[in-house]
C-alpha cells in the first residue's frame, strides 16, 4: 500500500530515515515526524501492529497492514471514524482512555485499541 495515496489529502509527513526491524511492517514507511508505530494495537481484540499518523490536532489516521481508519477527534470522549476514508460513511465512536491505552468503540461494538506508550519498531 502506498502511504501517500492511502491517506486523505492534507496529511503531511516529513520523511526521516529511521531504524525499522525487518520482521515488523513499516506502516509509517519511514515517515516518523508525525507518525508513530506500535507492535500491539488491536482490532476487535486481535493484536496486530499499527501506526497513528497525525495530520493536525483534530485529525489523523490509524493505519493497519490491511486497512486504515481516518479519525476526526470531536473531543476527549468522541470521534468520527471512516474506514479507508470512505466519503459519507463516518461512524461516531466513543473514546475511552486508561493506563493501558486508548479504545475507540463504534458501530456494532467494534473496537480499536492503541497502547499508551509507543513501542518503536
Amino acid at each position: 500500500m502506498e502511504f501517500s495515496k492511502s491517506l486523505s489529502a492534507g496529511l503531511l509527513l516529513v520523511s526521516y530515515a529511521g531504524t525499522v526491524l525487518a520482521q515488523s511492517p513499516d506502516l509509517c514507511e519511514g515517515n516518523t515526524y508525525r507518525c508513530h508505530q506500535w507492535a500491539n494495537c488491536a482490532i476487535d481484540g486481535v493484536s496486530q501492529p499499527c501506526a497513528y499518523a497525525s495530520s493536525s490536532a483534530v485529525t489523523g489516521a490509524l493505519i493497519f497492514a490491511d486497512r486504515f481508519y481516518s479519525i476526526d477527534w470531536m473531543d476527549a470522549d468522541a470521534a468520527k471514524i471512516r474506514l479507508n476514508s470512505e466519503v459519507g460513511k463516518a461512524e461516531n465512536a466513543t473514546v475511552t482512555e486508561d493506563a493501558t491505552g486508548v479504545r475507540l468503540t463504534f458501530g456494532n461494538a467494534n473496537t480499536l485499541f492503541v497502547p499508551a506508550s509507543p513501542e518503536r519498531q
